[in-house]
């Protein structure tokens, strides 16, 4: 048959070669089934565009600082509105009264929340269009560090939005005077920064640990980029210590662990390099863990050399600062908190 020409009587119509070298029936009803796909493509693409990214999970720590008194207690007031009206993360949320201002010294807070991308951003809206004015009022100075694996568009949008220009002062007391941000919020991204089981898992924790639990943020500077290097590898030694590892997590599920290997027992202990000599470390831990480090970090060659580098620690915690493993530096100071919130709250200070 290869040297027949085609008929009509044993080729179908719709297959027969047309004039541009495409097919006749069965071409011209691909052509509008491709067209419509490629529509429906172009209108699901237009609906993604403003989209953020996948949802993934976010713990904030924040430095809250108020003139007096009077303007800590308006603060907590908002503070509890929010919480009030919902705006609060999933996992975790605790604000503590860290010192009581008189006028000469101003009152501190520290808040801590463990939740997702999306729950912060509806909290910082939410501050943003109704009580930036109030919040703006009453207090002197934000600083805040929000850890992620991965941030939202969203998230990344309102955090520049937080730190716009609206919230510049002039620092006139500098001897030249230049703009720092009065509320200025901190966004670190890294795969280290990945909650084990999501913001689940530090709520499990904190259930599983009760009133023993400890919620400690710490401020570490360096006297060199060597003596930093020193401190990081003496807390990596002491996370991996025998007595700071299990192969039952109690925030896994079914408190089974994943992979072959032991694994911290808290799910978060997060630390972030601001410079080669300062770095700051939010943890989530217990007593019964703190009260075990003075035996291992006595009996550590890496923190003889970690206590020479360490120039000062300043921590801010709700209990355990007796238990510190830099308390014996003549740099460490201790900011220990009242408990004002806490939702859930499960009997820790």
């Amino acid at each position: 048959m290869a040297d027949k020409a085609q008929e009509k009587e044993w080729v179908p119509r719709s297959h027969l070669v047309g004039a541009f070298g495409t097919l006749t029936r069965g071409a011209h009803n691909k052509k509008k089934l491709f067209a419509q796909l490629i529509d429906e493509e172009g209108e699901e693409a237009e609906q993604y565009k403003d989209r953020g990214g996948q949802e993934t999970g976010a713990v904030q720590v924040a430095l809250f600082t108020c003139k007096d008194a009077r303007d800590g207690e308006e603060f907590v007031s908002l503070v509890e509105k929010l919480f009030s009206h919902g705006k609060t993360s999933e996992g975790f949320n605790g604000l503590w009264e860290l010192s009581k201002g008189d006028g000469l010294f101003d009152s501190k807070f520290l808040l801590v929340q463990v939740g997702t991308c999306q729950t912060l951003v509806d909290q910082f809206s939410a501050r943003v269009d109704d009580m930036q004015e109030d919040f703006d009022r009453v207090v002197k100075r934000v600083r805040s560090t929000v850890f992620t694996k991965c941030a939202t568009t969203q998230l990344k949008e309102m955090i520049s939005k937080l730190n716009s220009g609206t919230h510049k002062v002039f620092d006139v007391g500098a001897a030249k005077p230049a703009k720092y941000a009065k509320h200025f919020y901190d966004l670190v991204e890294s795969p280290n920064y990945a909650l084990p089981s999501g913001w689940k898992s530090v709520d499990k924790y904190c259930k599983s640990v009760g009133d023993s639990l400890v919620v400690r943020y710490d401020r570490i500077t360096a006297k060199s980029a060597e003596g930093m290097a020193d401190i990081e590898a003496a807390l990596g030694e002491l996370y991996a210590a025998d007595h700071r590892v299990t192969d039952k997590p109690c925030y896994r599920y079914m408190n089974i662990q994943q992979g072959s290997y032991p694994e911290c027992k808290t799910p978060l202990s997060f630390i972030v390099k601001v410079d080669e000599t300062h770095s700051e470390i939010l943890t989530f831990d217990s007593m019964v863990e703190c009260a075990l480090d003075g035996a291992f970090v006595a009996s550590s060659d890496a923190f003889k050399a970690a206590n020479n580098g360490v120039d000062a620690v300043e921590t801010y915690c709700n209990q355990g600062d007796a238990l510190h493993v830099f308390k014996d530096k003549a740099g460490f100071a201790a900011h220990k908190g009242k408990k004002l919130l806490r939702l859930p709250d499960y009997g820790a200070p």
